[in-house]
């Protein structure tokens, strides 16, 4: 009796907990009352019919203070959300639907909602946070049409017709540190190694990097499996226009994918303390240069881009930062960055590894050691913007001259010595 009572109470509940049976107001004043910003109740009714049960013991587990489901509600609902919405409406990106939203709330977390935002406020400039806003828009349209063309599935014998899915288990995503859910359909990325005296890196995607990653796409190959279907099984019409639908929208995102992949390199280090992000960039004069920007750690793994210290290398500096990196020179001060001259940053030889330093007048210094290897990606992207500048040369010849730069600005240091003999 006891088990048919436990059984009815169980049914009773799960039918209360039916999409149709969840009021959207109440929903969303429950989770404003956790601070997490809300869409508005068209959107929430929206999301319940994607995700149903999940989206509601997910607050009920935010509500007991769990870190993993508030995690997942505020990847959700900021992605979704219609200011999120308008932002790329305006970066004149492809109309997605609430399911496509989902699934990116899920696997990029709050992140991809902060820097649409960043991306937004900014003006929607080309660079880092729109390639990685592209290619995160093109991965999930390519993964949902991959997914439509696919035949259903049948369920496994004897398995349950319905089950209640919990959001996956979190993988901390790179650039700006926040952690995320793991995606139904993420592009796996291999982790880099990192040194003793930091945390273990994030794992990254794409254009937030890891440790240290230069932020490049791969080529995408499709599994055999995938092929023999397509010759054994024909989609309905019905299946196949949406198909259709999904791989346009795919193609509008991906055009501004490959440029940005040309165009705009970056390498992130991460330390303890801080984070530093190294990017292609230009001068207002049209000179090829790199972008230096600091981040301070704001929790385990986490960086406060959103305060971050940026500054510009100038056409002088590059010769000598890079000399730096090549060992040619022990130390180097860039000043005068920013208004008022209040910006300025430092790198040096420190035993087997090199430390950089990004300083702001009345902030804190931003320092992270560069560890054998992270250096590379470095090394070639001051390189290339060098070369670009000047595409007469060959990388030989450049590295000559840089050679040469490093020995007249040792030179005074030698100056005495030289004059006493």
């Amino acid at each position: 009796m006891c088990s048919n009572a436990s059984k009815d109470s169980e049914a009773s509940y799960n039918a209360l907990m039916e999409p149709k049976h969840i009021d959207p107001a109440q929903l969303a004043a429950a989770v404003r009352a956790l601070k997490i910003p809300t869409p508005n109740e068209k959107i929430i009714n929206e999301i319940l019919q994607v995700e149903g049960t999940m989206l509601v013991r997910a607050l009920e587990g935010a509500k007991r203070g769990s870190a993993r489901e508030s995690h997942y509600l505020r990847g959700v609902l900021l992605a979704c959300h219609e200011s999120t919405i308008q932002r790329l409406q305006r970066g004149r990106l492809a109309a997605l639907s609430t399911r496509t939203m989902v699934a990116i709330g899920k696997a990029e977390g709050p992140d991809f909602a902060m820097r649409v935002r960043e991306w937004d406020e900014a003006g929607l400039p080309d660079g880092d946070n729109a390639r990685y806003i592209r290619l995160t828009i093109a991965r999930h349209l390519e993964a949902e049409a991959a997914a439509a063309e696919a035949p259903a599935q049948p369920p496994a014998r004897g398995a349950a017709t319905t089950a209640v899915v919990m959001p996956n288990a979190m993988h901390y995503r790179p650039g700006r540190g926040a952690p995320a859910a793991a995606a139904p359909a993420p592009s796996p990325r291999g982790d880099a190694p990192h040194g003793d005296d930091r945390p273990a890196p994030p794992e990254f995607d794409e254009d937030i990097p890891g440790r240290a990653h230069m932020g490049r796409d791969s080529g995408r190959r499709e599994p055999a499996a995938r092929q023999e279907q397509r010759t054994e099984h024909r989609p309905e019409p019905q299946r196949q226009d949406q198909r259709h639908e999904q791989r346009q929208q795919a193609r509008q995102a991906e055009p501004a994918e490959a440029s940005a992949d040309q165009e705009y390199l970056s390498q992130h280090i991460y330390g303890g303390k801080a984070a530093l992000c190294f990017s292609a960039d230009q001068t207002r004069a049209k000179v090829h240069t790199v972008r230096l920007e600091a981040a301070e750690a704001s929790a385990t793994r986490q960086y406060d881009w959103q305060r971050k210290i940026a500054i510009q290398l100038s056409q002088r500096e590059l010769p000598l930062v890079l000399a730096v990196f090549m060992g040619w020179i022990n130390r180097f001060e860039g000043k005068g960055h920013g208004e008022n001259n209040s910006k300025w940053f430092t790198i040096e030889q420190q035993g087997n590894k090199l430390y950089l330093s990004v300083n702001a007048k009345g902030q804190s210094p931003r320092g992270v050691p560069i560890m054998p290897g992270d250096g590379y990606a470095v090394t070639t992207l001051l390189m290339r913007q060098m070369l670009k500048n000047d595409p007469f040369l060959t990388p030989e010849i450049l590295l000559s001259l840089v050679r040469k730069q490093a020995e007249l600005f040792n030179a005074p240091a030698q100056a005495p010595a030289a004059r006493a003999a």
